[in-house]
Formats: C-alpha cells, sequence, structure tokens
C-alpha cells in the first residue's frame, strides 16, 4: 500500500464575473465613448471621428496605432476600413486602464487589440470582425510587422468576453486569464481561449490556424462559462499555469461546439498544459448532425483532468474521437494525465447515429483513472461495428461506469481498462465523488472495478479491456474475486480481455448465456519479466467465444511467466471448469523457477478444459521443470475441434501428463487432431504415465519432440480412422502403454531407440503401423519389443530404422540392446497386413535381428506377407530362438540375413520350438556371410507352409539340424553358394507333399559346395528331389570341402541316417569329391539310409575329385544299411573316378544290407580313369532288384581296375541281382584289369562261412554278361575261399561274351582253397527252356565246381572270332578250350550242346563227349598233328588270330575318354572329353540289352 496521494482541488470562480475584471471607473463609462489619442506608428491609415462612431482607414496591409485608451460606449461604434480581409491592423494601448467595449466593433479584416491592463467586452457588445485577437500580453512592432505573432509579458489584466463576438477568420482571447461568459462564434474558424505568459498564433491569410502557449503564467486560467460555437472549425482552450496550488486552469461550464460540416471535422481541445487541471462541467459538442458527417474530435488534457458534464463526438455517418487524459494506453503525441475523472453524470458519446462504426473513447491516466459516468461508442443503427473504449490508469482504476460499444448489424466494439493493479468484484467501483475542491482523491493503490460494469458494457456488444500499464508504484496485477461474476447475458459478440503488467488471478466466473464472449488473459502485457496467470476455483465458459491465456504484447504466441515463489507456473488452472463451446482455447505458460512447469494442471485439484468444435492450444515453456505439466483428474477435450500441446524445457522434460500415483488426465477430440510437440535439451521431451488417455474418434494424433518421448502407462487411441503418429528425434520407450488407432495408421518415428516393453499394447484396426528407429539416419537406434502385443488388424506393419524403413535397418546399440530389433515374449498379429522387419547389430557378436530363446513370441499374419532382414559383422544377422512362432495364413516369408563373419541367420534352439508357418503362401529364408553360416537352422525349428514354395539361400555354408520343413505341395528349394550341411542328434524333415525338394550347393558356381545329408529326411510325396550343385542342380555336382577342418566333409552329397521319399516324384543325386581321396556321393559310415519313390525316378550321380591322382570313388553306397527302391521307375547310379577310385561301389565288406529295388529299370554305371573299377558291386546283404519287367544294367569302365565287379567278401555276405521279366545287363570294359568280375569270397581264413554272389531273372528275364579287357580278362567268374556265384535265368536266356586281346575273353574257374580244403563254386542256370550261350576267343572253364545247368535249352560255347580252334578234353590244343572237369559240369537237361561254330576253325577232341554235344565245324583227333603250313595248324591259327586282331578284332573297347552308352536313366559320366568337373554328362537311351551294332560303329582310331 502507498501513502494517500495529495488532494488537489479547483478554486471557486467569482460569482459575479465583472466584479473583478473591470476597474471601477469603468462603470460609469459614457455611452458615446470612443477610442482616445491615437497615433499611427507604423503603416498608413487615417482615424475619422464623427459623433458616436470612428472610422480606421487603413491603406497599408498592416497598420500599428497607439491609443491612450480604447474604449467603446454602449452608443459607440468603432469601424477599421482595411483593404483585405488578410489586412491586420494591431491596436496597442499605452494608458494605465483596461479597454472596455459595450459598443459596436467592426472590420473587414483583421484587429489585434493588445491592452495590459485587460480587456472586457460587455454585456451587450457587438464585434464582427474577419478576425479578432484582444491580448493582455504585448506584440513588439517588429514582430508584428513581420508576421511573427509571438505574444508575450506579464500583463495583470484579464480577457473577458460577456458580450457577443462573431469573426470569420478567428478569434483569440489571449493573456494570463482569459474567460468566455458571451457568445463567440467563428464558423469554420478558430476560437482560441490561450492563457500563459507566452503565446503563439498563426495566421494563414485571413483566418487563425494553431495556437500555442510556449510559457506558463501566474495563476493561468482559460475559463468557458458561455457559448463558444466553431462549427466545421476548431475551438482551443490551453493554459499554462506557474501557480502548483491553482486547481484548474482549463475549465469549461458552458457550451463549446464545433460540429462537423460536410468534410470538415470540427475539433475541441481543452488543454491545461503539463501542472493544470482541466475541467468540463458543461457540453463540448463535435458532433455530425448532416446525414454524411462523422462526429469529429475533442480533447480534454492536462496534469489532471476531469468530466462531470458532456462530450459529443457522434456522428451520422460515423463516431469521432474523445480522448480524456492521454491517447490510446498513453500513446501518441497528447499530454497524458496523471489522474483523470469521469463524473457519474458525465457522458461521453462516439456513437455512430445512423451507420458506420463507432468512434474511438479514451479516458486514460498515467496514475489514477476514477471512471463512474456512460461512455457510448455504438456502431450504427443501419449498419457498422461498435467503437473502441478506454478507461485505464497505470497505477489505479477505479471503474463502475457504464460503456456501450455495441453494433445492432455489426461487430460489438472493445473497452479496455488500463489500470495499475486492479480486482474485479462483485462490489461496486472504489473511489470518491466529484465535489469543490476535491475532484480527485485518490483512496488506495488498488482498483476495483464493478463486476456488473463490465457486465453492462458486454451485454451492449461492448468489448472490454483492462489492462494495468508498465510504470506506477504497484506491480499490475489483475484479480477476479471469488465471488465475482462477469456474466454476459445479452448483446452480440463481444470481448473481455485482462492485460495485466504481471499477474492475472482468476478466483470467479466469466460467463456468457448471450453470443459470444472471447476472452483474453493476457499476463506482463508489456513484455515484464514475470507475470502468471493462476485460474483457480474459476469457472469460464464463453457460449462460443474464443479464450485466450498468455502473456508478452501477443498473448496468443507469449508466454505468461511464473514468479520466482508462490505461483511459478506460468498459467496454473487448478479446480477450475473452462467451457468455450464452438470457441478455440489458446494457453501459454513459461515456468518461473527451474523446477517449475510452464503450464499446469496439478493433480492436487480437478479441471476440465473443453469445447465443441474449437481448437485447444497449449504451449509451455520450462528450465528443469515441466514445460506443460496435467496431473490428477483433469479432462482436455474437444468434439470436434483439434488439440495442441507443445513445451519446451532447457534440462527438464517438455510434457508430463498423468499421475504415478492415482487419477485420470483425459486429452480427447472427436473429429479434430491432437498434436503434442516438445522440446528439451538435456530432459526428456514426453512423459506419460498411469492414467493418462489421449483419445479421438476419427481425428489424428501426433506426438513429436527433440527429445525422449516416454510411456509409463497411458493411454492414446484414435479409435475411427484417425492416425496416430509419436516422433521423436531422441529415444522412445512404451512401458505399459495403450496405442490404438480404429483403422489410421500408427508412425513410431525414433531418432534413436525404440523400447516397447511391459505389457504394452499397439493396435491399428487395419492402418498401417511403422517402429521407425533412428529415423533421421542417426549411426545406432534399435527397436525393442519385449512382453508387448502388436496387432495392426490388417494393416501392414514395418520395423527398420533410417529415413526409409522399409529397407532401412534399425541399428543396436554398443551396450545394452545391441540387437536392430530385439523381440521377446511379445505378440505380432497384422491379419491381412504385410510384416517387414529390418534390423542391424549394434556390435561385433550381436544378432541384427533377435527373437531369444529367453522368452517366447508370436508373429502371425492371414494373408500378409512377413519379411525380416538382419544384419550382423560377427553374430548372426537374424537370431530366432526359443518357443518362436512366425505364422501367415496364405502371405509368404521371406528371412534374409547378412554377416560378415557370423551366421546370416540362426534359425532354432536346443530348449523349445520355433515355427515359421504359411499355407498357400511361400517362405525364403536367405542368409550371407563371409565366414560363418549363411544359414543355421538348430533343433526344434520349424517351418510350414499348406502349398506354398519354401527357399533357403545361403550366400556361405547352410547349417539345418534337428529341424522341420513341411509344406502341403510347395516346392522346398535349398541353395547355398558353399556348403549344405544336415547335423544334429536328431532327425530333420524336409516334406513337401507333392512339390519339389531341391539342395543346391554352391550354387553361384563356386569351387565347393557339399551337401551333408546325415540326419536329413527328405519326403517329397510326388515332387522331385534333386541334391546337386552349381546354376543348375538337376545336372551339377555338389562338390565336397578341400579339408576336413572345422567338421567340414569332402564328399560332394553325403548320406547317413538320411531318407529320400519322392512317392510320384524323381530323385536326382549329383556329388563330386572335394579331395583326392573323397567319394562324389557317399552312403557309408555305419548309418541307415532310404531313397525311395513310388513312381519316379533315381539317379544318383558321382565323380570324384577331378584329379588324375584321385583315389576317391565317384559313388559308394557301403558300410550301413541302404535301400534305394522304386515301385516303377528308374534307378540309375552313374560314378566316376578320375583316379584310382571306384566309379560306383556299392556293397560292402561288411554286414550291412543294402537294397535297391524298384520295378523300372536299373541302371549302375561307372567309371575309373585308374585302379579302381568302373562299377563295384558287392558285399553285406546286397540286393539289386528290378521287379517286373524291370532291366538291371551294371556297367562299368575302367583303366587299370575292373570294368564291373560283382561279388561279395564276407563269410555271411550275399550279393543278389535279380530281375524278373526284364533283362540283366553286366557289361564291363577295362584296358588292365578284368572286363567283369563276378566274384565270390569268404572272409580270410574263415573255414565255414561262404560270400554268395547271385545274378538271376525269376520269370523270363535274359541275363547278359559281357566283358572286355585289352590286357587282362575280358568276362571273369572266380570265386575263391568258399565263395559261391550263381547266375541263373528262370525262362530266360543267359549270355556270357567276353573279348580280350591279351588274356582270356570268359574265364570260369571257381578255386580250390588248400589249405582248409574249401572250394569255391560257379553255377550257371538256364531253366524252364532257357538257353546258355558262353562266347569268347580265349575261352576257359575249368575246375569240379563249375556247373552249366540246363532245363530244356540250348547251351552254346563258341568263339567269336572266325578261324578259332576249339579244344575238349586234355592235350588239346585251342583258344577256347574245356577242361575234363569243365565238361562234367554240364549238367541237367539241354535240348543241345554246341561247342565251336560254322566258322571256328575245328575242334579238338582229346576227351569222350556227351552224346548230345554238337561240335562244329569239325572234330580233329588231338593226336592228328598238323603239318607244316598246314591251315589249321598252331602256327597258321595264331597267325590269323593276330591278323585278325590287327585288322580288327570283335573287341571293340573304346577308349577311357569316349561315352559309355548305357541304360535310359544312366548318365555318361565325367572324364568325358570337354566335360568339366561338376557338371552331369549327358544321357543315352538307346542301348539296354545288345550295344554290339553301335560299338561296332566307333572309329578304329578309337579302339
Amino acid at each position: 500500500m502507498h501513502a494517500p496521494k495529495r488532494p488537489f482541488s479547483l478554486r471557486p470562480l467569482c460569482r459575479v464575473l465583472a466584479c473583478a475584471l473591470v476597474p471601477a471607473p469603468a462603470l460609469a463609462l459614457d455611452a458615446g465613448a470612443l477610442p482616445q489619442g491615437g497615433n499611427i506608428v507604423a503603416g498608413s491609415g487615417d482615424i475619422r471621428t464623427g459623433g458616436r462612431s470612428m472610422v480606421i482607414d487603413q491603406h497599408s496591409h498592416r497598420l500599428i496605432t497607439n491609443w491612450r485608451s480604447f474604449d467603446i460606449g454602449s452608443k459607440a461604434k468603432v469601424h477599421f476600413n482595411q483593404p483585405s480581409s488578410s489586412a491586420v491592423a494591431l491596436n496597442r494601448v499605452t494608458g494605465g486602464s483596461a479597454s472596455q467595449v459595450f459598443g459596436s466593433l467592426t472590420s473587414n479584416g483583421q484587429v489585434f487589440l493588445v491592452n495590459p491592463n485587460g480587456v472586457y467586452f460587455a454585456p451587450g457588445a457587438s464585434v464582427d470582425v474577419g478576425g479578432l485577437v484582444a491580448s493582455t500580453l504585448d506584440l513588439s512592432d517588429q514582430r508584428f510587422l513581420a508576421g511573427d505573432y509571438v505574444f508575450d509579458g506579464s500583463g495583470g489584466g484579464e480577457v473577458v468576453n460577456a458580450g457577443s463576438i462573431r469573426a470569420q477568420g478567428g478569434v483569440a482571447l489571449v493573456g494570463a486569464r482569459v474567460r468566455n461568459v458571451g457568445e463567440i462564434r467563428t464558423p469554420g474558424g478558430v476560437t482560441a481561449l490561450a492563457a500563459g505568459d507566452k503565446v503563439r498564433l498563426d495566421f494563414d491569410g485571413d483566418g487563425l490556424i494553431s495556437v500555442e502557449v510556449d510559457r506558463a503564467a501566474l495563476q493561468a486560467q482559460a475559463v468557458n462559462a458561455g457559448l463558444i460555437q466553431a462549427d466545421g472549425g476548431v475551438v482551443l482552450m490551453q493554459a499554462k499555469s506557474r501557480d502548483a496550488l491553482q486547481a484548474t486552469v482549463v475549465e469549461n461550464t458552458g457550451v463549446i461546439r464545433a460540429r462537423s460540416i460536410g468534410q470538415r471535422q470540427g475539433r475541441i481541445v481543452l488543454d491545461g498544459g503539463d501542472g493544470g487541471v482541466t475541467v468540463n462541467h458543461g457540453l463540448l459538442d463535435a458532433s455530425g448532425q448532416g446525414g454524411g458527417d462523422r462526429g469529429g474530435q475533442v480533447q480534454v488534457l492536462g496534469e489532471k483532468v476531469a468530466v462531470t458534464g458532456t462530450i459529443d463526438a457522434s456522428g451520422a455517418a460515423g463516431g469521432g474521437v474523445i480522448l480524456v487524459g492521454g491517447g490510446f494506453q498513453g500513446n501518441g503525441t497528447v499530454r497524458n494525465a496523471q489522474a483523470a475523472f469521469i463524473d457519474a453524470g458525465a457522458v461521453l458519446n462516439a456513437d455512430a447515429t445512423a451507420s458506420g462504426d463507432g468512434g474511438t473513447v479514451v479516458v486514460w491516466s498515467d496514475d489514477t483513472t476514477r471512471f463512474y459516468g456512460r461512455i457510448s461508442a455504438r456502431g450504427g443503427a443501419q449498419g457498422g461495428n461498435g467503437g473502441l473504449v478506454e478507461t485505464s490508469g497505470k497505477n489505479w482504476l477505479d471503474a463502475s461506469g457504464r460503456v456501450d460499444a455495441s453494433a445492432a448489424h455489426g461487430k460489438a466494439g472493445t473497452w479496455l481498462m488500463d489500470p495499475r493493479n486492479v480486482t474485479i468484484s462483485s462490489g461496486p467501483g472504489s473511489g470518491g465523488s466529484f465535489e469543490d475542491g476535491n475532484v480527485f482523491v485518490p483512496i488506495d493503490d488498488n482498483a476495483t472495478v464493478a463486476a456488473s460494469s463490465i457486465n453492462d458494457s458486454l451485454n451492449n456488444g461492448t468489448s472490454v479491456t483492462i489492462t494495468t500499464g508498465t510504470s506506477g508504484t504497484q506491480a499490475g496485477d489483475i484479480t477476479v474475486d471469488s465471488g465475482a461474476v462477469i456474466d454476459k447475458t445479452a448483446g452480440g459478440e463481444a470481448t473481455l480481455t485482462l492485460q495485466a503488467a504481471r499477474h492475472i488471478t482468476v478466483n470467479g466466473t466469466i460467463q456468457s448465456s448471450s453470443d459470444k464472449l472471447n476472452i483474453v488473459l493476457n499476463s506482463r502485457a508489456q513484455d515484464g519479466a514475470i507475470g502468471h496467470v493462476n485460474v483457480d476455483g474459476a469457472s469460464i465458459a464463453t457460449n462460443g467465444g474464443s479464450l485466450v491465456i498468455g502473456g508478452g504484447s501477443d498473448p496468443t504466441t507469449g508466454y505468461a511467466i511464473g514468479a520466482s515463489s508462490g505461483v511459478t507456473n506460468g498459467v496454473r488452472i487448478a479446480n477450475s471448469t473452462i467451457d468455450t463451446g464452438a470457441g478455440d482455447i489458446t494457453i501459454n505458460g513459461q515456468a518461473g523457477t527451474s523446477t517449475a512447469a510452464g503450464v499446469s494442471l496439478p493433480d492436487s485439484a480437478s479441471s476440465t478444459i473443453t469445447t465443441t468444435s474449437g481448437d485447444i492450444t497449449i504451449r509451455g515453456r520450462a528450465t528443469g521443470g515441466n514445460a506443460v505439466l496435467i496431473q490428477g483428474t483433469q479432462t482436455v477435450q474437444t468434439d470436434s475441434g483439434s488439440i495442441s500441446l507443445s513445451g519446451e524445457a532447457d534440462s527438464g522434460r517438455g510434457f508430463r501428463l498423468g499421475s504415478s500415483s492415482s487419477g485420470t488426465v483425459l486429452v480427447k477430440t472427436n473429429s479434430g487432431s491432437i498434436h503434442l510437440s516438445a522440446k528439451s535439451q538435456t530432459g526428456d521431451g514426453i512423459s506419460f504415465l498411469n492414467g493418462f488417455t489421449m483419445q479421438t474418434t476419427s481425428g489424428d494424433i501426433a506426438l513429436d519432440s527433440d527429445a525422449v518421448i516416454e510411456f509409463k502407462g497411458g493411454k492414446v487411441h484414435s479409435t475411427d480412422g484417425g492416425n496416430v503418429t509419436v516422433a521423436g528425434d531422441a529415444d522412445i520407450t512404451m512401458e505399459r502403454a495403450d496405442i490404438r488407432t480404429g483403422g489410421g495408421v500408427l508412425d513410431v518415428r525414433a531418432g534413436t531407440n525404440i523400447e516397447v516393453t511391459e505389457d504394452t499394447v499397439l493396435e491399428t484396426d487395419g492402418g498401417r503401423m511403422t517402429l521407425n528407429s533412428r529415423a533421421q539416419g542417426g549411426t545406432t537406434g534399435y527397436v525393442n519389443l519385449d512382453k508387448s502385443s502388436v496387432d495392426t488388424g490388417g494393416g501392414d506393419l514395418v520395423i527398420g530404422g533410417g529415413v526409409d524403413p522399409t529397407t532401412g535397418y534399425a541399428i543396436g546399440a554398443s551396450s545394452g540392446i545391441t540387437n536392430g530389433v530385439r523381440i521377446a515374449g511379445s505378440t505380432i498379429d497384422t491379419g491381412a497386413g504385410d510384416i517387414t522387419i529390418n534390423g542391424q547389430a549394434g556390435t561385433t557378436g550381436a544378432a541384427g535381428v533377435s527373437l531369444p530363446s529367453t522368452a517366447g513370441s508370436t508373429i502371425t499374419t492371414t494373408s500378409g506377407n512377413i519379411v525380416v532382414r538382419g544384419r550382423a559383422v560377427g553374430g548372426n544377422a537374424v537370431l530366432i530362438q526359443g518357443a518362436q512362432t512366425i505364422k501367415t495364413d496364405s502371405g509368404s516369408i521371406s528371412l534374409t540375413g547378412v554377416s560378415d563373419s557370423g551366421n546370416g541367420l540362426r534359425l532354432g534352439s536346443n530348449v523349445s520350438n520355433v515355427l515359421l508357418q504359411t499355407g498357400t503362401g511361400s517362405i525364403h529364408l536367405s542368409g550371407s556371410t563371409q565366414t560363418g553360416l549363411g544359414i543355421s537352422v538348430v533343433a526344434g525349428f520349424t517351418l510350414k507352409t499348406a502349398g506354398g514354395d519354401v527357399a533357403l539361400d545361403s550366400l556361405g555354408d547352410l547349417e539345418i539340424a534337428n529341424a522341420s520343413v513341411a509344406t502341403a505341395g510347395g516346392d522346398v528349394t535349398i541353395r547355398a553358394t558353399r556348403h549344405i550341411a544336415f547335423k544334429g542328434s536328431a532327425p530333420s524333415e524336409i516334406t513337401s507333399a507333392g512339390g519339389s525338394i531341391v539342395l543346391n550347393a554352391r550354387s553361384s558356381g563356386a569351387a565347393q559346395g557339399y551337401v551333408d545329408l546325415r540326419g536329413a529326411t527328405l519326403l517329397s510325396s510326388g515332387g522331385d528331389i534333386v541334391i546337386g550343385g552349381g546354376t543348375d542342380p538337376t545336372s551339377g555336382y555338389a562338390i565336397g570341402a578341400d579339408t576336413t577342418s572345422g567338421g567340414q566333409i569332402t564328399n560332394g552329397v553325403r548320406f547317413g541316417e538320411t531318407v529320400l521319399d519322392a512317392g510320384a516324384g524323381d530323385i536326382v543325386v549329383n556329388g563330386q569329391g572335394g579331395t583326392e581321396a573323397a567319394t562324389g556321393v557317399s552312403l557309408a559310415n555305419s548309418s541307415t539310409n532310404v531313397i525311395r519313390t513310388t513312381t519316379g525316378n533315381i539317379a544318383i550321380n558321382g565323380a570324384s575329385h577331378a584329379s588324375a591322382s584321385s583315389s576317391g570313388s565317384g559313388v559308394i553306397v557301403q558300410t550301413g544299411n541302404h535301400t534305394i527302391s522304386s515301385d516303377s521307375g528308374r534307378i540309375a547310379i552313374n560314378g566316376h573316378s578320375h583316379g584310382s577310385g571306384d566309379g560306383v561301389r556299392v556293397g560292402t565288406t561288411g554286414v550291412s544290407t543294402i537294397r535297391v529295388s524298384t520295378g523300372g529299370d536299373i541302371v549302375i554305371a561307372g567309371t575309373s580313369a585308374g585302379a579302381g573299377d568302373g562299377a563295384n558291386v558287392g558285399g553285406g546283404d546286397l540286393v539289386i532288384e528290378a521287379q517286373g519287367g524291370g532291366t538291371l544294367t551294371v556297367r562299368g569302365r575302367s583303366a587299370d581296375g575292373n570294368g564291373v565287379t560283382v561279388g561279395p567278401v564276407g563269410s555271411t555276405s550275399k550279393t543278389t541281382l535279380r530281375t524278373a521279366r526284364g533283362g540283366i545287363v553286366i557289361d564291363g570294359e577295362s584296358v588292365n584289369g578284368y572286363g567283369v568280375n563276378l566274384y565270390a569270397s569268404a572272409t580270410s581264413g574263415d573255414t565255414a562261412g561262404r560270400g554268395v554272389a547271385i545274378v538271376e531273372s525269376t520269370a523270363g528275364g535274359d541275363i547278359r554278361m559281357r566283358g572286355a579287357s585289352i590286357a587282362s580278362v575280358g568276362l571273369r567268374n572266380s570265386p575263391i575261399s568258399t565263395g559261391d556265384t550263381r547266375v541263373t535265368a528262370v525262362g530266360g536266356n543267359i549270355v556270357l561274351e567276353g573279348h580280350s586281346q591279351q588274356d582270356d575273353a570268359v574265364q570260369i574257374s571257381p578255386s580250390l582253397k588248400t589249405t582248409t580244403g574249401n572250394a569255391a563254386s560257379s553255377a550257371y542256370q538256364a531253366l524252364n527252356g532257357g538257353n546258355l550261350t558262353v562266347l569268347g576267343d580265349r575261352i576257359s572253364v575249368a575246375g569240379n565246381r563249375t556247373a552249366f545247368q540246363g532245363s530244356g535249352g540250348r547251351l552254346t560255347i563258341a568263339p567269336t572270332t572266325p578261324g578259332v580252334t576249339v579244344g575238349f578234353g586234355s592235350g588239346t590244343e585251342g583258344e577256347l578250350y574245356l577242361s575234363n572237369t569243365a565238361l562234367r559240369s554240364i549238367e541237367g537237361v539241354w535240348s543241345e550242346i554246341v561247342v565251336g561254330s560254322p566258322t571256328a576253325g575245328r575242334v579238338e577232341i582229346g576227351a569222350t563227349l556227351p552224346e548230345n554235344i554238337r561240335v562244329q565245324p569239325r572234330a580233329v583227333d588231338r593226336y592228328n598233328t598238323p603239318k607244316p603250313g598246314d591251315p589249321y595248324g598252331a602256327d597258321a591259327r595264331l597267325a590269323v588270330a593276330q591278323a585278325q586282331m590287327e585288322a580288327g578284332a570283335p573287341l571293340r573297347l573304346a577308349a577311357l575318354d569316349a561315352p559309355l552308352r548305357m541304360d535310359r536313366d544312366a548318365a555318361v559320366l565325367p572324364g568325358t572329353a570337354g566335360q568339366q568337373a561338376g557338371t552331369a554328362p549327358s544321357v543315352d537311351v538307346d542301348c539296354v540289352e545288345d550295344c554290339d551294332d553301335e560299338e561296332d560303329d566307333i572309329p578304329a582310331e578309337d579302339e
């Protein structure tokens, strides 16, 4: 509180004005008195006197006359006859008496009357001149003649007009004290009452245009108690007093009228100067009465101003301007009063009376303003807006007056109040009354404005502004008391503005029930340092009007700023209700301390902020606190408007919404949008807590921040199509969050990491969802889903990073969550929507995308596609372990992983199951690595489709361990640029239910890439199974590693506990060894393997290492229990050894069971470029069987080994080659080995067991055994020890054919083991009428355990070359030799036995032949020794044979590099001319049973 201000008073005027103005002798002035003692001192003129008249003829433009006295009696007349209306006559009285005018004074120009003793125009006096100046201040001759009208002096007289003065140019009463109690009329001109010691007048031609009091006078006064009329002109009353005790220096108690005429608007100025008091008790009329006239201007100025009368600046076409105490808000060029008083009976009118806008009325003081009267600035009745009214006091305002700025057909005007501290209360305004001697008596520092006064103005549609200014003894606060009710119940739209220099507190009610009430709560309006807005226990209802709460020069953008103590929030809303209907709400608040909130709705008090269609905007700023803090039970809601919240903090949060304990915070709109924008330099951006709900029906929700966005509870819902965007430049963490859209997009974009944890729910109900880390392209930013639920309801889901998360990667941190994307214990379901997940590891050992084994997750769609991409350095690019499910009904699944030295994909674990499943869609797994595994599928992994294809592509090695892949008709393709390996303690199963299964190693054509099938089960149920390598695995070879280090295998394809079952589909296996000792395709290692089809064909193609020094075989099927079978398809096993290994080896020395069976054809074909056999079939319990009408072909070719070896080695080994109706072809060729070796033997040292080799056709099939060798036996059947061989054809024929250039063509000699007495046996049985044919140029049949058994067929033993001699019995000679024991081996019933041929040379007989033997061409006794030169002699026979061999012997043994003609499904084996290693050669299907004709076509140079 400040001490009361010193009162100031207006001294009473003299009741009889003349008593103090005129000297006593003047009262007795003669009626005919005229001016006396005239002396012209400058210019030219004449003075003529006649009776009671005087005429001054002025000849020059300026005339100076000095008079002893200048009086005009009541009957007298004085006339100035001047050359023009602008001519000026200066009349100076040099005598000691005042001038008195009772009579008539006329002129046609300007008349100046200067008398320091005073000038008095008495009642009844008549002055009619062009212009008049009456002054008690002197004007020097020099200045007058120069036109510089500066009146100066200290004359003690007064200038008083009680008569009638009329002037066309203007009237000026000048002196220390001037008064008008009569009439002064200056139509269109200027009337001036100027009181001071120095006054400057400015004329323009014949008219006065301005008056300025330059120096104050002692006790100066300018008073009008009469009539001053200057319509279309100007009335000036100006005084400057040097008397501090002078109460009033300018006063009007009469009528001053300066009405507007047309375009000339009247102007009235009452100016008491810097230290004077200006009072209007009368009428100041500057109105515009004509139809097009606007109101003029009225100014009442001074140090203190008061109005108790009427000021009228109304106008038919628009209101004028009334300034009392200063300009609008104290600005402008006019002087400002220290105090202003508007009495209860005062009327200030700036109405537009017909049309146009209301005018401007300003009541201003720099200190104290009391307003009790009536102000009107109404718009025109026919149209126009209300005007502007201001009643303001910088320090103090007492306002209980009435303001009407309404507009019947326009926008209501504004009432502005600008005190220092203001309280708006329910009681009357406080302040004193206007009394003589005490116009203004300030009673307190605080202004009180009655709410009823504001109501009256608002009910007229008048806007009201209360503002507190910028200077004074008080801070400039505005308070609406708790009991105050500002209630707009009538009138049009209006605005209530509270504009405080500092704080605003609203505890009461502000409401409207009639049209809109716009409300502005503007603290620190002049940009002060602090100024909060505290709305506590208040009720604000605008009925559709807008609400603005803010600070600074523009509260729509400027901030209210909290105090350093007390209310430290910029804006605080507690226990209040705000409802604007269709109006907008804007709230701007800034914290006043480092821990305070900018805008606070505290949890200790509930509030409601609502609109119907209006927008809600809340902006906050803070240092270390929360820029916007909404806690407890709060509601911010609009039906169709939008909500915008923005917060900026230095080290605090942008937002903190919700409570950690209790309460519900609701931010809601129906069709409007919600936007939260936060900034913080070092703190969090947005923090959501429990109980917080942000909701729209169809509008969008956008959250953005340059700092962390944190959910610890809270709901964000857009229920019917609206989009939700959560975008931050830093981390976004969601813990127990619930974010949903009803079909709209959910877009989460973080500058760094995204954490979705602790039962967070993200749902879009059909809308797209994006979780986009490092959205601005930062170096790190992961996405972690932990114990959360993501459901798009049909919308797409994208989890990734960078500017485009559909292709960009989320990147893990250097510590903590190092995975790019981590999904643990979570559920993802997109319905028909696609899923895209892109993650990159943040450290060397981390995974790019991780579904860890510690917590199971489910990722599902109905028809949407699922795409997972990962990148890593040394870890797994994609790691899926534990109980995980990735599933789609009809969409496709694609997993892609790229790792430098880790695994591209690692799927499955040893603890629980990983399921990848789709319906009709496909599954594609793609892994890439430089040194690790491209794809690693381990225990517990299951992959399923219901018809879709499956593809596994590995750039690098691919491993499958204890896993399951299943399709219901879809193809399964597994490709690796290097190796494919099945590993693990339990089998891995791939089923396709009709689709093909392809295992394609070294798919890009690399030098190495094996397929390790150990533990694999491949079931295609009608689809093809292809295992191979290169760009086309149906013909290209998988190639073994060049080392066994790291557990690698050197076989191209390795079986072990393997099942291949294609049903009606074909099976193709192509493999090549990777080292010199390695086998191309290996079924070995004491394992059980099954290769099976129903009607499909089986082709197994193998090759050793391409080096000539290699020792590996092409194909081995041994050391284990192996089944290769087909119900009716063909089986082809083709192998080639580039070195000393076998081309094909089927069988073992152990007790394994090997069965190759089919109802179709079987072809086993092999070649060896070294010491290995071309095809070696035997060992263990081996059965090779072509059932039905299928044929069985075993073909081989070797350089140094046997072309074909058939037979076991082992005491219990049994080798069976069997057909039914189909034929058996055993065809072998060798350079240095046997062409065909039919063999059997017991284990060394075994005297009891027997090895058995059986070749049989059981239902009419023929058996053909053909062997060819250059340096050894062509066809050899020589079982040893206790081995037995049996060749049986039931109803079919047997053909044994041999060719050799240097040894026996056919050699049949079971051996006797002399140490044990055990003998081997060889039996050939042609049963049921079948024929047995033995063909060869040199045939050796020996041993007593050789049997040729017949059953009605023919036995033929014949050479293949004409002229060959046949020998029977001991001592005979011939290439074809039958020993005595051999003859005894011919058993059974033969229809005929033919030895020799028609072209044979001769037959030597050294034994008794059976009767049924027919010898061709003729028999020769062994003792008939040929003579020299005898063409049948031995020498001759040898010469003939040698010549035949040189000319072209029957043995056409092709070069090893020439193609070997095989059965339909046999492939030409590796090593052919021009063929590259790793490529399966072409197939010749023309030669099945008899290839002699084709082989005879081989050119001689190839023999």
